[in-house]
């Protein structure tokens, strides 16, 4: 697979297939934080049923997380504070992300640079809502 499948092609087309895949995964990750962002949410409304219980909320969603994504707790807890950002606080960078517009590695940075610097000169946008 690697290597054989570009050996004839073009370097623009094998350009166009990474920039593609890098969008496709962006994507793909956008829309796993959101469905982390959801169950985050769930998990942490107050609830009768679950006041009594030895563990809070965000440890709970943070379990099922981590089993679901084969990741440890502290990854976890990483992925829903990223996730509780967008969903909450960046909504436009989230549509962006969604897009796949912004790589993974921008959004999980924690950070995001102001308009006009850092490779956007060209856009003129506030990142949050």
């Amino acid at each position: 697979m690697f290597g054989s499948e570009f050996a004839v092609t073009d370097v623009a087309a094998v350009i166009a297939v990474i920039e593609e895949c890098t969008r496709a995964e962006a994507a793909l990750a956008a829309r796993r934080l959101a469905a982390t962002a959801e169950l985050t949410a769930r998990y942490t409304e107050p609830d009768d049923g679950r006041a009594y219980l030895a563990i809070d909320g965000w440890r709970m969603a943070s379990a099922e997380i981590s089993a679901a994504m084969g990741i440890s707790d502290r990854a976890a807890s990483r992925a829903m504070c990223i996730a509780m950002a967008l969903r909450e606080r960046l909504p436009r960078v989230a549509a962006l992300y969604a897009e796949g517009r912004l790589s993974s590695a921008l959004v999980a940075r924690g950070s995001l640079p102001a308009a006009g610097q850092s490779g956007f000169p060209h856009w003129q946008v506030s990142w949050s809502a």
